[in-house]
């Protein structure tokens, strides 16, 4: 996955089963806590609506307050799984979401891909030169606005993420596979904690992660 970093600092944006609070939990961005868990220790009341208890969420923890966590909220009113909400459902929920994550954010008319069920597939050796590829291209339309642009997941950003982060689209797949906006969500917890293993190590080490 490519990522750019804005500015001097930015919100870094698979999931797991769980149980959470009787209810099954579909994200690992929480660090491994339940939902429950998290909307106690942000202060959440459990009688807040779902949109208003989801902002709260990602007051307290950012980015690790995904969309997916949005959709078990809903869904648990209506004794649903994150899953089981209808499509046409999901969608609404998506683009509003996007909308806060994404200030201006907008889906531009006609832009919509055909509804084709996700994949995940083996490693492809061209995939690094695709990669370089599109790292210019998307280096080129930020300029100076994007400090750093990362390959997290892959090699050589470092291998060992790599079971990890292949693991994490696994999963997404299987849950979301109708779903895009959810499985692109459902990375988010193994995305940021290699992000923060790096800085970690970067600060241990006093070098610079290895990215491009």
């Amino acid at each position: 996955m490519l990522k750019i970093l804005p500015g001097a600092a930015s919100e870094a944006a698979d999931q797991s089963s769980r149980v959470a609070g009787g209810r099954h939990s579909d994200g690992t961005a929480g660090g491994g806590r339940t939902l429950a868990d998290r909307r106690a220790a942000a202060g959440v009341s459990d009688r807040a609506e779902p949109w208003d208890a989801w902002l709260q969420l990602r007051a307290a923890e950012g980015n690790r307050a995904t969309l997916i966590n949005l959709y078990e909220l809903v869904a648990a009113s209506q004794d649903l799984a994150a899953h089981e909400l209808p499509a046409a459902t999901r969608l609404s929920l998506a683009r509003q979401a996007m909308a806060q994550t994404w200030p201006g954010f907008a889906v531009t008319e006609g832009s919509d891909r055909p509804r084709a069920p996700l994949m995940v597939v083996g490693c492809d050796p061209a995939w690094p030169q695709a990669c370089e590829r599109w790292r210019q291209r998307i280096a080129a339309a930020p300029g100076r606005t994007a400090l750093l642009i990362e390959h997290v997941g892959s090699p050589p950003s470092h291998r060992a993420a790599c079971p990890l982060s292949a693991e994490a689209k696994r999963a997404g797949a299987r849950r979301w596979s109708d779903d895009r906006w959810a499985y692109t969500e459902a990375k988010t917890g193994i995305i940021l904690d290699i992000l923060e293993q790096a800085a970690k190590w970067a600060a241990a080490t006093k070098s610079e992660p290895a990215t491009r």
